[in-house]
């Protein structure tokens, strides 16, 4: 009778399921036998795209006031008004590109308690056949403290944090 003899190449799928099943246990384990919240809820998607499109029908209405109220400028797990220079600029852009139409291009989970909801904004109507683009991407980056939804524009986040790098 042969003897068989096991390779490390027949142990691997052996030593992956292993793995495998110990990262299950441990993640199960996490909640201390309390069942815990999924990271997002239905109720939480439909909350941040009623906030993000709330905003875009008040920027279509020309309520551009109604509009940046909505936004905040949050660092870490704080929130803050948005300053006066970065309202005028908002305000600017927002007369530049007007909400002729959107629509819902991405919705990416980031983790626990952030968002990012993109959307395709046609700024004008064009011609049938015309080629020139009337479309732009407005990315908003909406956030969970504190059990609530705050809403902020992704190039606000992009520009602090641009601004922190170079004090650095």
């Amino acid at each position: 009778m042969k003897k068989k003899v096991l390779t490390a190449k027949a142990l691997l799928p052996v030593i992956g399921m292993s793995l495998l099943l110990c990262v299950v246990c441990w993640s199960c384990g996490k909640g201390n036998g309390k069942a815990q919240k999924p990271l997002f809820t239905a109720e939480d998607t439909t909350i941040v795209l009623q906030l993000t499109q709330e905003y875009l029908n008040h920027v279509h209405d020309g309520e551009y006031d109604a509009a940046i109220a909505m936004l905040h400028d949050i660092m870490n797990d704080s929130v803050r008004d948005l300053t006066q220079e970065r309202e005028e600029s908002i305000r600017e852009q927002q007369r530049m590109f007007p909400v002729v139409n959107y629509r819902l291009d991405e919705m990416e989970f980031v983790d626990e308690h952030r968002v990012q909801v993109s959307y395709v904004i046609e700024f004008f109507e064009k011609e049938p056949g015309s080629s020139i683009p009337n479309t732009i991407k407005l990315r908003f980056v909406p956030q969970r403290i504190k059990d609530q939804w705050y809403l902020e524009l992704s190039e606000i986040a992009t520009s602090r944090r641009t601004k922190l790098i170079e004090r650095h």
